[in-house]
């Protein structure tokens, strides 16, 4: 079963998808999530095979993307680093009419 751990935090009006590292997860956007929340509605997620991401074989960064963006809100900012910033680049290329 392939499920990805995905978590909704704060109450803005604009949506923000987090994208983590390669090696880590979600948490490593802890220290920041309660300025941000304030701001924005954040979409924390751990990546297809890291943290709490379970079920998933090697992938392309297309079909890492797919299975992101099944969860993603319509429209959102998305903001990735290391990895994630290559997840959010390619979501950028194949969904530009979803991306802020």
């Amino acid at each position: 079963m392939n499920d990805i751990w995905w978590q909704t935090y704060g109450e803005g009006n604009c949506h923000l998808v987090l994208l983590h590292g390669w090696g880590l997860n979600a948490e490593v956007w802890h220290c920041i999530r309660e300025e941000l929340g304030s701001h924005f509605t954040l979409h924390l997620v751990d990546l297809p095979g890291y943290g709490r991401s379970s079920g998933f074989g090697a992938m392309t960064f297309e079909e890492m993307t797919a299975q992101v963006a099944k969860n993603a809100p319509d429209q959102a900012i998305w903001l990735g680093w290391s990895l994630g910033g290559l997840v959010a680049s390619q979501m950028a290329l194949t969904h530009p009419e979803r991306d802020l």
